[in-house]
Parts: structure tokens; C-alpha cells; sequence
């Protein structure tokens, strides 16, 4: 049984997709963050944004999130944006997560807590299984980069869940 639900503002069916979350008021729907598919809401280009005008895609977006290559101005007025674009639609959201679970990463955590914190609303936060896969053979190089990568998630989790808590905001 579904109980919740996230929606992504800047998609194009985010009008409908409301309307169906409206006609079905048990659900709950929360705020997925995206910065890594389509184009900002903001519809100009910022530090988040490539020469097209679009978001990065998520390895680019990775990368200069650890070298924390945007402006965290541009964070928060994006942030800022969805959530105002999410009212607009009517909804009052229930929670806060993010598309590919970006807000785990260091350079977008601290806006996602603020808000989370400002509108009283827990932060999803993901749980980053290390259970091996039988796909894992240890010695691809592929499998190995897969390893590495749930081990930094595993531990942006761990960040993210002590950064929620000394916020006094809530997890799942």
C-alpha cells in the first residue's frame, strides 16, 4: 500500500501528477529535490547548470559537489523555488528528500536540513545497504568502482542523519 509519495516540480506532468495526489488527500507527498534532471525552476542558468541550461548529470553533478563547485546561494534559491512551485501546486507537503539522493551530499546537506528544520518536516534519508551482490566480482574493476561508491553513500548517510539530529530534525 502506498501511504507516500515525492514529486519533482521541475518535470513536465507536475501539474497532473498534483492534481492526482489531490484527488487521493490520505496520501502523503513530499518534496524530491532534483538537481540533476531537466532544468532548474529558477529557468536561468546558475552553477548548477551546464551551457545548456540544464542540471548536470548525476556522475557531473557529483564531482562538483565534492569540489564544491556551486554556490550554495544557488542551492538555496533552487530549493527555495521547488518548494514555493510545489505549494503553488496546492500541496502541502509532508516531507523532504531529494532525486538520486543528492541532498546527502556535503555541499547540498546543509540547505535541506535548514528547511526541513524552518517548515518542521523530517528529511529522508537513504540507508545504503552494503549487502553483496552475486553481480560484485571483486576483481572488475566496474564492481569495485560500485563497491567504493555505496561505501561513500553509506557514510554521506551516516553525515547527513548526525547533521539531522543535531538540527533537531526528524529521519525516517
Amino acid at each position: 500500500i502506498v501511504t507516500s509519495a515525492t514529486l519533482m516540480v521541475n518535470c513536465p506532468s507536475s501539474k497532473e501528477a498534483a492534481e492526482l495526489a489531490k484527488e487521493n488527500p490520505a496520501l502523503g507527498i513530499g518534496l524530491h529535490f532534483n538537481l540533476t534532471l531537466g532544468r532548474p525552476v529558477s529557468g536561468r542558468s546558475t552553477s548548477l547548470t551546464d551551457n545548456t541550461g540544464h542540471f548536470f548529470s548525476r556522475k557531473q553533478f557529483e564531482v562538483k559537489a565534492l569540489r564544491r563547485s556551486f554556490k550554495p546561494e544557488d542551492i538555496k534559491e533552487e530549493l527555495q523555488l521547488q518548494w514555493d512551485m510545489l505549494l503553488s501546486l496546492g500541496l502541502s507537503p509532508t516531507h523532504l528528500d531529494s532525486h538520486q539522493h543528492i541532498h546527502i551530499l556535503p555541499a547540498i546537506l546543509p540547505s535541506m536540513v535548514d528547511l526541513a528544520k524552518a517548515k518542521n518536516l523530517p528529511l529522508r534519508i537513504p540507508d545504503e545497504s552494503l549487502i553483496w551482490h552475486a553481480s560484485l566480482k571483486i576483481f572488475h574493476p566496474l564492481s569495485l568502482i560500485r563497491l567504493v561508491r555505496k561505501l561513500f553513500g553509506k557514510f554521506y548517510c551516516a553525515l547527513a542523519r548526525a547533521a539531522a539530529r543535531k538540527a533537531q530534525v526528524r529521519t525516517n
